[in-house]
């Protein structure tokens, strides 16, 4: 049996997701949503990490629900995205938006490194950490700028072209002891 269950803290969003779902626990995703443990295959994270108050607890949380071989996957902006860092470091500025990287209601930020670490650090082993979406948001000039830059600095930045980052991670043997 196939079941999707979604946890919403937006009450409008859960009654409307409620529709389209088995089951939806309008709140935050948290130990008091009363999720069952070591009953999901796999839990998705997209595009929601940078917006939890403590992304670490959240998916500590989520190794006590994941059933055994479950899997994490998420994705994730990455704030080293080249045209991110082409309007800070260039023209000096930080404007949120309404939506992608700089969105305005992001708590934390991640890198390719800081996400291996988030993950690590939860207790999981990462089997996929790979960018998504090259080169999106960006001008001809700047991604020329890039290709320069990058090979200047022997593809140390080739994540920078990478909008997002994909992962796939499951709960490590050496992190089983963490809750």
């Amino acid at each position: 049996v196939r079941e999707v269950w979604g946890v919403e803290p937006v009450p409008a969003a859960a009654a409307e997701t409620a529709t389209k779902l088995d089951r939806v626990f309008a709140g935050l995703f948290m130990p008091e949503a009363g999720l069952p443990a070591a009953y999901f295959d796999a839990v998705f994270f997209n595009d929601v990490l940078e917006h939890v108050p403590d992304p670490g607890a959240a998916l500590q949380l989520t190794r006590t629900l994941l059933a055994p071989g479950g899997v994490v996957v998420a994705s994730i902006p990455n704030i080293r995205h080249f045209p991110t860092l082409w309007e800070i470091v260039v023209k000096g500025d930080w404007r949120y938006a309404e939506c992608g990287i700089l969105d305005r209601t992001h708590i934390s930020f991640f890198t390719r490194q800081s996400i291996a670490r988030l993950f690590a650090e939860a207790g999981f082993t990462l089997d996929t950490l790979e960018g998504i979406n090259p080169n999106a948001n960006g001008t001809a000039k700047k991604w020329r700028a890039f290709q320069l830059l990058n090979a200047l600095t022997f593809g140390k930045i080739r994540d920078m072209k990478f909008l997002q980052f994909a992962v796939v991670a499951r709960a490590s043997i050496a992190g089983s002891h963490k809750k």
